[in-house]
């Protein structure tokens, strides 16, 4: 249940104003970069507003989102400090995930508290996505004015790659508004399951339908092997919990997309003796090594964020376990695996009851959980700020759940 410790005044105006101004930032606006290395969101000065905002009127939500973040802070705060780093720019994480992370979740389930604007938020959210989807299904036909908005979104690694898979494939890795395929694939993954919500608990077919068809066809047109599995994970599960036939139709139609178009990158996922001699198996086997062989001696407190082992050696964690558990320490990745467990369960349970929210809360767990294995979405400020919008949602449809069974 929800519980608010003090909520003295409220202005709704300026509550709709920040959400709104948080959904559209994450879902459409690229990162502002200071240095090679140092970028800012466009959303960070909205979340110091609202983090004003939330202060001056004394909101804060006593729910296990917030006590997880907390003991995750306490945990970062510990281990930074304890290897010096607390005027590091390592320290600059703590807000970039906790503070920010903690901010967006109380603004969002603030405003959400009234019925009215969480059914206007629904409509909001639905209308970012069909937008969302339209923009990223253009990037395939390569033309020249938006091609050179997507370079916008991505770095130069991103680009070069997408630029190889170009020349060697019939379709590229389409980046999207995010700037990576892989976290690009999360954050479809994630809004997937808001659309089977939509479909199989709110019982809207029209266009919806549609949406989740074009979602999965992104998806796979990532090319992101790690996602493209925990989707065909998440919709195994419905099909358990509802014994859709659909879900295996739309299951049958990616494996024929990924043949007919001969995705080759993708399809190394049904051939185990090809895929592990990838580069990109056997770069992140190795890597992962190596900051193994480092976490072994200093396995609880971390290494305070130590960003500058990645610029060292030129080389990125790939999994937002193993990064977590660096930088650290363990009980800061059994924090994580906690709260991504936890919602886990509260989805699955959710959605087997048909309950609203149920499959949106669950593939934002999945996506985390499985995404986390070989690549760091934990990490990414976009899609932090995203897992807490989704939990803030949750919680909200939740209470109004519970409001319409007592009554």
């Amino acid at each position: 249940m929800i519980s608010i410790l003090k909520h003295r005044v409220n202005l709704p105006g300026l509550e709709q104003l920040f959400t709104s101004c948080i959904l559209l930032s994450v879902i459409f606006l690229p990162d502002f970069k200071l240095t090679s290395g140092f970028s800012v969101r466009p959303e960070d000065l909205i979340v110091s507003l609202t983090f004003c905002y939330l202060l001056l009127y004394r909101a804060f939500f006593n729910t296990l989102f917030i006590k997880i973040l907390g003991l995750m802070a306490i945990i970062m705060i510990a281990s930074i400090g304890l290897n010096n780093r607390l005027l590091s720019v390592n320290s600059f994480e703590l807000y970039n995930k906790i503070i920010k992370g903690s901010v967006c979740y109380t603004i969002v389930l603030l405003f959400l508290q009234n019925r009215a604007n969480y059914i206007s938020f629904t409509k909001g959210l639905t209308v970012c996505i069909i937008t969302a989807v339209i923009v990223n299904l253009l990037q395939i036909f390569h033309i020249p004015f938006i091609s050179d908005i997507y370079t916008i979104y991505s770095n130069q690694i991103q680009m070069d790659a997408f630029g190889k898979v170009v020349a060697t494939s019939s379709l590229p890795r389409v980046t999207g508004l995010i700037g990576n395929p892989n976290n690009n694939s999360t954050f479809f993954l994630v809004i997937t399951g808001f659309i089977l919500d939509q479909l199989l608990v709110e019982r809207k077919k029209s266009i919806h339908l549609l949406i989740l068809i074009l979602c999965v066809t992104i998806i796979i047109l990532t090319q992101s092997r790690t996602m493209f599995a925990a989707t065909l994970g998440l919709f195994f599960i419905v099909l358990v919990s509802t014994g859709n036939i659909l879900m295996i139709i739309i299951i049958g139609g990616a494996y024929f997309f990924i043949q007919y178009f001969d995705i080759k990158y993708l399809s190394l996922i049904f051939n185990r003796d090809e895929f592990i001699q990838t580069n990109s198996y056997t770069g992140r086997i190795s890597e992962w090594q190596s900051l193994l062989e480092m976490i072994n001696r200093q396995p609880f407190m971390g290494y305070g964020g130590y960003k500058e082992y990645f610029y060292e050696t030129q080389t990125y964690p790939e999994s937002e376990y193993i990064l977590g558990w660096f930088r650290y320490g363990a009980f800061y990745v059994l924090s994580y695996i906690y709260l991504c467990v936890h919602i886990f369960i509260r989805g699955a349970v959710t959605a087997w009851q048909k309950l609203p929210n149920g499959y949106f809360m669950l593939s934002t767990s999945l996506a985390m959980i499985i995404g986390s294995i070989s690549n760091t979405p934990f990490n990414n400020p976009r899609l932090f700020v995203l897992f807490a919008l989704v939990n803030a949602y949750f919680q909200a449809g939740f209470l109004y759940t519970v409001q319409y069974q007592d009554m």
